[in-house]
């Protein structure tokens, strides 16, 4: 009996483990965690929509903590969207059983996309004038981007956000005076500082560049 239990005991062993290793190095995939993906997206505003495709799973024991990915999702708002390389939330295993709070960030990281199409998409999320006029003059280019939201451990409410954004190939037409064309720069956005590095551009056949500007926002 006692030699049963001992071969019970390391087979149920064995197997958790194999389980645990396949889930840390693999994932699975699940629809288990689609509403709460997309239930987390409207939590921002409860016009946003989400089509996302197969959700994976995946677990990391080091962190304490379970991944969700999903990928080549699409994020509507009216007509208007945004495609989406990748989206990945961190849970933290032991609140999520406690069915406490527990995502602890989300990472949403963007496909190419048309710059007309991100500007239309932020006008009808939050209209502004002066931003819609300075849209106006964009005539061209491309946008990725990589959002990384951190969510404080008592509240879905309260986190925190930083932005990391690439533009390619832009061009403004300001005013239909001037003409700016092969506009390059990396730009990082997180709480009140806007950073813009490696800006380059050409202006009536002048090439200008840029290394680093910081602008922050004061009030």
């Amino acid at each position: 009996m006692r030699r049963y239990l001992i071969y019970s005991s390391i087979t149920i062993l064995f197997t958790v483990s194999v389980i645990l290793i396949y889930l840390s190095f693999y994932g699975i995939k699940t629809n288990s965690f689609n509403n709460l993906i997309i239930d987390k997206i409207k939590e921002f505003n409860p016009k946003l929509t989400l089509n996302i495709n197969d959700v994976f799973l995946k677990l990391n024991i080091k962190e304490n903590s379970i991944k969700i990915r999903t990928q080549n999702a699409k994020i509507f708002i009216d007509k208007e969207f945004i495609k989406l390389s990748q989206i990945d939330l961190n849970l933290n295993i032991l609140n999520f059983l406690r069915k406490e709070n527990s995502i602890k960030n989300i990472k949403i990281t963007t496909d190419k996309n048309k710059i007309k199409n991100f500007s239309d998409f932020i006008n009808i999320y939050k209209f502004s004038i002066p931003r819609l006029l300075i849209f106006n003059q964009i005539k061209g280019g491309n946008i990725t981007a990589e959002i990384n939201i951190n969510f404080k451990e008592k509240s879905t409410s309260d986190f925190t956000f930083d932005v990391n954004a690439k533009i390619r190939d832009a061009k403004l037409n300001i005013l239909n005076e001037y003409k700016v064309e092969k506009i390059n720069f990396d730009l990082n956005i997180k709480d009140s500082k806007y950073i813009i590095e490696n800006t380059i551009f050409k202006n009536e056949g002048i090439n200008f560049n840029s290394k680093k500007i910081v602008i922050k926002n004061l009030n």
